[in-house]
């Protein structure tokens, strides 16, 4: 939006490129934190809706191996992981851009 009003994007140049990556960095780490593992965020958006068993197990995968079932899941997952990201990412710039009217 402060782009579009700026018009930062329809110039060529390095501050275009900057701003551009700027976005896609924030956007790919938006996203990757939603994802419902513990501990990203997107966890505690699952805990909050799941019954009170799923969030026992839940508690004790996050202060047992948390981080590693993250860490696992990227290593084994990452190609299907990237193509996930970027069509969520795809789909919010679409949205984004619907909105500004670009």
């Amino acid at each position: 939006l402060i782009s579009n009003a700026t018009g930062v994007l329809d110039t060529p140049g390095f501050l275009r490129v900057a701003v551009l990556n700027f976005i896609m960095i924030n956007l790919g780490f938006f996203v990757f934190n939603t994802i419902p593992i513990p501990p990203l965020d997107g966890s505690r958006i699952l805990y909050a809706l799941a019954p009170d068993g799923v969030r026992e197990v839940m508690e004790r995968i996050e202060k047992t191996a948390g981080i590693w079932l993250g860490f696992a899941l990227i290593l084994v997952f990452s190609s299907a992981l990237s193509r996930l990201m970027s069509g969520v990412i795809t789909g919010i710039l679409e949205f984004f851009m619907m909105l500004v009217g670009r």
